[in-house]
Order: C-alpha cells, then structure tokens, then sequence
C-alpha cells in the first residue's frame, strides 16, 4: 500500500520569519506598520514616539527616524506584545509604490544595524 502524505500549508511565510533580525513588517491591506521590538530597541524608539519615513524610489530603499512630534508624525504604539505599531494606508500605498510590491498580504523591512549621519535607519524590503 502506498500512502501520500497531504501537509497542511499556512498562508503567512511570516509566522515562521526568525525576528532576531530587526525588522519591520507591513499588513496589506490593511495598512498597519508593526516594528518588532528588536528592532524597537536597536534603534532607541520607545512607546508613544514620534517617526517618520523617507524613500528613495530609484534605488528601492526607505529610512525611518525619530522626529519631534507634529501632526504628521507617526506615533509607534506599544501593542503589549513584542512589537509596536501605527495604521496608514497612505504610507502603506506609498511603501507599496516605492518597493514595487504586490500581490502579498504582508512585506518584510530589514533594518540595518547603523544609522547613517543623520541619525536616520534604512531599510530595503525583504522579498
């Protein structure tokens, strides 16, 4: 008798992702930006700060950074757990635009482990 082993497949790669590394995930579609705590910790950022984001398009990266907070600011928001995050779905339209992304239900960000010159971190996205 021959036996065919049928294994269940789960629809997030994420669920298995390692977060030693910082990282930072976008839910599609939702819009929500989750920054793990590692990556938290690596860069200084505490609940209820004030970040922002920049990109550079052309060669597909973006930079997070604390700022003072303003009306436009994202405020990280402890969730409890081992991460913090904020909704916008326009950061999120944009981020998808930048990177080229499509047809996933949730984008991977990996940090470096410096900030440049002006204190800003990049990230580029993980495929």
């Amino acid at each position: 008798m021959e036996i065919e082993i049928f294994r269940r497949q789960r629809g997030s790669s994420g669920q298995w992702k390692s977060h030693a590394r910082p990282l930072i995930k976008l839910e599609i579609p939702r819009g929500q930006f989750v920054v793990f705590k590692n990556a938290m910790t690596m860069m200084g950022f505490k609940h209820n700060e004030a970040v922002m984001f920049g990109f550079n398009k052309k060669k597909q990266y973006g930079y997070i950074f604390k700022e003072e907070p303003e009306d436009d600011s994202y405020y990280l928001r402890d969730s409890g757990k081992n991460y913090a995050r904020f909704t916008s779905k326009d950061l999120m339209l944009h981020a998808c635009e930048v990177f080229g992304i499509k047809d996933v239900k949730s984008a991977y960000f990996v940090l470096d482990t410096e900030p440049n010159e002006k204190g800003m971190y990049r990230f580029v996205y993980e495929s």
